[in-house]
Formats: C-alpha cells, structure tokens, sequence
C-alpha cells in the first residue's frame, strides 16, 4: 500500500489521526502591495544573479559567468570573466569574493585580478552565498552536496537537506553544520555570529562561528528565503520564490512526484518558478486566468516578486512585493544603498531601485 493512500485511508478513518502542513499567509510586515512593479529601472535585459557592495559605493553584479561593476549611476563594466558561471558574490576588503562553477572561491581585485582562495571540491558546485568575515576568513552556503547550484526545483521535489555551512580560512575548509535544507544566505549579525537563511526549511537562523551552534531567528514563512544583506535597521532579505498550496499538497503525495519527474520536464513541475513564462501551460492555470485573461492578483502563485526588511528582534518590518500579475518576479538578491534597495529580479530581467517606506 502506499504512503499516500495510507494517509487518505487514516483520514478516513479519524481525521484526527493526520496533519496537513499549511502555507501561513502574507500578513503583517509581508503584506502584499505592488512596490517592486513601481519602482525604477535601474538596469533592463541584464540577468543578474547576485549583488555584492563595494567601499564607496560601487556594486558588484554576477551575470552568468561573468562579474560587473558599477561606479556610482554609470552603465556596469565588466570586471572578470571566468569559465564557469558564477555562483555566487560577496566582499571583502575592498575585493570582491565570487565562487566559480568548476573553479572555487576567487578574489576579484578592482583592477580585475583575480587570485584564487579555495579550490576545494565543495566550493565547486553549489554555492549559494558567500560573506566575507572581519577576521580575514570567508562564511559560504552550500546548497546541497548532490545538486548543482542551479538545481532548487529538485532539491525540493526529492526533499532533499544535504546542505552545508562551511568556514574557509587560509584555503581549509571548516564545516559548521551540515545536513541543511538547502542554505541560500548568509550575512554578518556581529563579530562572533552570522545569520543563515534555510530555503527548504522556511527559516532564518543565527549561528554561532566559535560553536557552530544554531538558534532559530524566525521560521515557517511563506515564502523561501535567500540571500541576506546588511540594512541600516538589521538586513533585507530576497525570497525568490513564495509557496503555494497546491505544490505544498502534492509535494506530499510521493508517488505522484515520482511520477512527475519521470513524465514530464522540469519547466512543466507543479513547483514554484523564478519566472512563469507560457501561463497557458501553468500548473495553476485554472486558478490564475479569469474572463479575458485577466489575472487576479490574489491569484495562487507560480512565480512572485518579494523582498522583506528584516530587524534585529527578528521581525519582517516592511517588504515590498510583485503580486501574481506583477511582471518584477524571481528576485535572487537585494541591497541596502544610499538611493534605496537594489534589487536584482533575475527571473524577469530586470535590477530596480526601490525608494524606501516607513511600515
């Protein structure tokens, strides 16, 4: 018999006896709006994957396999290019750290020299993020030991929490924790803690870097974090994707994902998506497309657009939102700068500037 008809059977029989995970709702500091489709264009048709802060205001941004930079409102230049996409960016010292697909952890000089930190196989594959530390050492997220950076969808279809949080100093690799589900950010709170984001797990932690020992922060979001950044009132948090009931449900139902892996193509899973570019194939059609194709914006969501604001007390503050028949969907990172939030939406293509509000 198997698991899923055993738990309908169990239903059956008492309702009581089993337990339905549920998708709290965008509520408080989360509340919808339509902030990241008014703000400005800072940069169209440029996939930007992550954002990193130079001294002095200059931005780092990975765009494939290649890091630009930009110097104050001037168009980005580039700055290195590698073999391998890069996988993620952070900062230190003036430089900017990048991990490379195939190559490992790398420091881009201003000047575009780039020296090599760590060749160590974890640092190959599936980093997620990288912080660099005040003590020289450099804090990285690795997503999963069996996936490819870019592989989030399979993770989740096969439950997958063989994540790992790692410390590299002087070319060794430390391990924090392991077995993680699917570890997307990571930023500084002080000098002996950091701050992780569990995508898979729905959560924000603090880890200490002398024990390695872990407290949750905030958990159970409806949406999956990612990458964190410093804000003046704590950091700004990207969530590239929100969760929905119907993947949640079926994500449950083992034989049935087992089935959609072997029978159709990943674009076609029912899961959450950077960008859902051909609606009329979507998973969530029936519950999307009204009268003339109008989109409701209460509509369940295959792709969104959020970032959030998160305090020191652990509290979402403020976000700011792409609603489902938004077009700012898929945001891979975000950033505090004197001008506002810079956003990188890299499933519509698109970096905004979004003006702060006061929640």
């Amino acid at each position: 018999m198997s698991r899923g008809f055993g738990r309908t059977l169990a239903e059956l029989v008492n309702p009581n006896w089993v337990r339905h995970s549920s998708v709290p709702p965008l509520e408080a500091g989360l509340r919808p709006n339509n902030l990241l489709d008014t703000a400005r264009v800072a940069l169209s048709s440029f996939e930007v994957d992550d954002i990193a802060l130079l001294d002095g205001g200059a931005v780092a941004m990975s765009h494939g396999r290649e890091v630009y930079v930009m110097l104050d409102a001037s168009d980005p230049g580039l700055l290195a290019s590698f073999d391998g996409a890069v996988m993620a960016l952070g900062t230190h010292a003036g430089a900017v750290l990048a991990a490379v697909e195939g190559r490992g952890l790398v420091q881009i000089g201003l000047s575009g020299q780039v020296t090599d930190l760590c060749q160590d196989d974890l640092m190959k594959h599936c980093v997620t993020a990288v912080c660099g530390l005040v003590d020289g050492g450099v804090a990285v997220a690795i997503g999963s030991l069996n996936h490819s950076h870019t592989a989030w969808t399979h993770a989740l279809v096969t439950n997958e929490a063989s994540g790992l949080f790692v410390l590299v100093r002087n070319g060794n690799v430390q391990t924090l924790a392991n077995g993680l589900a699917w570890p997307s950010g990571v930023c500084a709170v002080d000098d002996g803690n950091l701050l992780l984001s569990l995508s898979l797990a729905h959560r924000i932690e603090t880890v200490a870097v002398a024990t390695g020992k872990r407290e949750v922060m905030l958990s159970n979001f409806p949406a999956y974090p990612g990458r964190l950044n410093a804000h003046p009132d704590g950091w700004v948090v990207a969530f590239p994707y929100v969760r929905n009931r119907l993947s949640e449900l079926l994500l449950k139902e083992r034989d049935f994902v087992d089935e959609m892996m072997r029978t159709i193509t990943p674009d076609e899973w029912m899961v959450p998506l950077l960008r859902n570019e051909n609606p009329y194939t979507s998973a969530l059609q029936l519950g999307q497309l009204r009268v003339l194709g109008v989109l409701k914006p209460w509509a369940p969501a295959r792709s969104y657009g959020l970032v959030g604001v998160l305090d020191h007390s652990g509290r979402i503050t403020s976000s700011y939102h792409s609603r489902v028949e938004g077009s700012q969907h898929g945001v891979t990172a975000a950033a505090s700068t004197d001008e506002g939030i810079l956003v990188a939406v890299r499933g519509s293509r698109n970096v905004l500037i979004v003006k702060e509000r006061i929640a």
